[in-house]
């Protein structure tokens, strides 16, 4: 509750494509409170010893940046798909 409202959530980059680099690059969109992202994504990462880094970004962004990205091959882990307009 905290971290505020996460409308979707996906993984990218290596980990979506099942390579364990020890960077994990995850996409947020929503209202999200950057300072306790931080503190989260810092936290979980020590435990799970690697580097997470975040991008929050609007919807729309989102499909701005959809090859960019390559959310074509992105793993949703929480809420609704995008669906690229």
């Amino acid at each position: 509750k905290r971290i505020g409202n996460v409308e979707t959530a996906y993984i990218v980059g290596d980990y979506a494509r099942g390579i364990d680099s020890g960077l994990i690059d995850i996409v947020l969109i929503g209202k999200i409170n950057n300072s306790e992202l931080n503190r989260i994504a810092e936290r979980r990462g020590k435990d799970l010893s690697r580097k997470i880094r975040h991008l929050v970004v609007t919807e729309q962004e989102c499909c701005d940046l959809w090859h960019q990205l390559d959310l074509n091959n992105a793993l949703l882990i929480w809420g609704k798909p995008i669906v690229k307009k």
